[in-house]
């Protein structure tokens, strides 16, 4: 009975041994964890290279409207029936400097010129008879007053000088009606002042059109001009000037669609008032040949029409230039130096031009520069190039310097 006691006692105690040597075994089995050394990971990078830029000029770009250089309002300086006028005189016709448009009836101007002719005449007949008579009454006057000591002079009316005066004045009259009855018969045909066109009409043959009556509207064809907004600092490094030789050139450019046209043009001059909104300069650009059509490669350049406008610096220079997608912050490029480190360099620029950035002062032609865009990026953090470049990588890695023109 004893014993039988004690077993029940024992059994449970040496299960609890036995489970407590099994766990103290499992404890001192246990595999110890290995440190594993995190690996640095080396960002890769796109990169390209600082080109050269030989005879690279300044442009100053922007949007301005096409407009007339000139505008006349055709009116008729004398009266009359219009007995001709030229088949181009409709809206659109074109006529060269000097050509006719339409003619007036000229008979009572030709008479008027006769008339004015035979006035002329006859007042200086008068005038002649005058000169002989005054020349005679001196002569008279100095016959009868010629003794020895005699200092008289000849009165006014003995030297005909009241005769004198007034046959000259006629005559001067009647030469200025002359003047004027010449003015007026070539008055009688309305001539173009400028190649130009025709914009607006309003007459016809037979009609009697008066003094001072319009008979349409002509515009200069010869040159248009562009109104263009300006910066102070682009000015100043814009030559203006009336001579085209000494003046900045560039284009004006027409798109539509999938087309687009140029236009040559000069920097003629600038206005003197500031826009008092944006502060901006009004500058002014004149196309030469508007209605030049190049043979029918492009269309004549229609007033009123909103262009792109490039003006270019008269000077040219050497610059640098990248890829839009190198700039950071404005002004700031990541240059690659030899041992793939990355250089931070704040930078001068001069020119942002379709996808390219101009470099005045920061970069030399042939760096290469990153142009990925990475976060967090640090002054010397190593980086590897897509191309796999290592550390010791030569100059027969680096590509040929471009060096495009000025116009790229």
């Amino acid at each position: 009975m004893m014993i039988r006691s004690i077993i029940k006692v024992a059994v449970p105690v040496l299960i609890i041994i036995a489970a407590l040597a099994v766990v103290a075994w499992q404890m001192n089995s246990k595999p110890v964890p290995r440190t594993i050394q995190a690996k640095k990971i080396t960002p890769i990078v796109r990169t390209d290279y600082v080109e050269l830029v030989e005879n690279y000029r300044y442009q100053v770009a922007g949007y301005g409207a096409v407009a007339a250089a000139g505008e006349v309002n055709i009116v008729s300086e004398v009266s009359g029936k219009i007995i001709w006028v030229s088949d181009k005189m409709k809206t659109g016709g074109m006529f060269r400097k000097g050509e006719p448009l339409y003619r007036i009836d000229d008979t009572d101007y030709v008479a008027a010129l006769d008339s004015s002719l035979s006035a002329l005449r006859n007042a200086e007949y008068e005038l002649k008879k005058v000169e002989e008579e005054a020349g005679v009454s001196l002569k008279e006057w100095e016959m009868w007053n010629s003794s020895p000591g005699q200092k008289d002079e000849p009165g006014e009316l003995i030297a005909y000088g009241p005769q004198l005066a007034a046959s000259r004045a006629a005559v001067k009259d009647a030469e200025s009606a002359v003047v004027s009855a010449r003015s007026d018969l070539a008055k009688v045909v309305y001539k173009a002042p400028f190649d130009s066109i025709v914009t607006e009409e309003s007459i016809e043959y037979g009609k009697v059109i008066n003094n001072g009556e319009s008979a349409g509207t002509l515009v200069r064809t010869d040159r248009y001009e562009i109104n263009l907004p300006m910066a102070a600092k682009d000015a100043v490094r814009i030559r203006f000037s009336e001579d085209t030789e000494l003046a900045s050139d560039g284009y004006v450019e027409l798109a539509e669609g999938e087309y687009n046209w140029k236009w040559d043009i000069y920097a003629e001059r600038i206005l003197p008032d500031a826009d008092s909104s944006t502060g901006m300069l009004q500058a002014i650009l004149v196309v030469s040949d508007p209605f030049d059509t190049r043979e029918g490669a492009r269309p004549i350049l229609p007033i009123g029409a909103n262009v792109r406008a490039v003006v270019k610096d008269h000077r040219e220079q050497t610059m640098v230039r990248i890829p839009d997608q190198a700039l950071h912050e404005g002004t700031v490029v990541w240059v690659l130096s030899d041992d793939n480190k990355v250089q931070i360099r704040d930078v001068k620029v001069v020119e942002v031009r379709g996808d390219y950035i101009y470099i005045g002062e920061g970069l030399s032609a042939g760096e290469e520069i990153i142009i990925s865009d990475l976060e967090g990026i640090l002054d010397g953090m190593p980086v590897r190039t897509t191309g796999g470049k290592t550390a010791d990588k030569g100059a027969q890695d680096r590509p040929d310097v471009k060096q495009p023109g000025g116009d790229v």
